[in-house]
């Protein structure tokens, strides 16, 4: 498990010239959804680009209700197994003090790191997936929603964070006004 990455400080100019192409195409498509788009459409938008840029077999959207101190599903590719308006509590974990309280990517990298983090484990291996990739998105400084990948194990890394962060950050409006808190 990893500290997680600052995703403010993110030096995406420094990728390989081939993967900053693609890193900026998609922050055109995700800037320019970001701005016309309903909510479903620009989750949908990102679920698209990070499945090229990362791959993925679950994309989930979360807003934080700080209130409440849920995580609220607002975006799902697997409706039947995390059907959207699902929530979850996040206080006390380790996963809600590093993505949504300091603001910093969470991966788990394999099926144990899966296990020990997320109560829903079982679901998530049945789905094919033990790899998890949860990044946060804030608005004015305070953490509003999280962007969730998850795929096979080993699949997510620092890099990937680095390339995702950013990306996610065009949905922070949009979660801002979604979540409560």
């Amino acid at each position: 498990m990893n500290d997680g990455p600052d995703l403010r400080l993110v030096s995406w100019w420094n990728l390989p010239q081939t993967t900053a192409a693609d890193w900026a195409h998609a922050a055109g498509d995700i800037a320019r959804a970001a701005a016309v788009a309903a909510p479903g459409e620009l989750f949908g938008d990102l679920a698209r680009v990070c499945a090229g840029l990362v791959g993925w077999k679950l994309f989930t959207v979360l807003a934080i209700d700080h209130r409440q101190r849920l995580a609220r599903r607002f975006y799902t590719s697997d409706p039947a197994s995390y059907p959207i308006g699902g929530a979850k509590s996040f206080y006390g974990s380790e996963l809600g003090a590093t993505a949504f309280t300091d603001g910093r990517a969470f991966i788990a990298r394999d099926h144990q790191e899966l296990t020990r983090v997320f109560p829903d484990h079982e679901l998530i291996s049945s789905l094919g997936c033990g790899a998890a990739l949860n990044v946060p998105v804030r608005h004015h400084g305070r953490v509003v929603g999280s962007v969730n990948i998850l795929d096979v194990p080993n699949s997510y890394s620092e890099s990937d964070a680095a390339l995702i962060g950013p990306l996610a950050q065009y949905c922070a409006a949009t979660l801002a006004e979604i979540a409560v808190g």
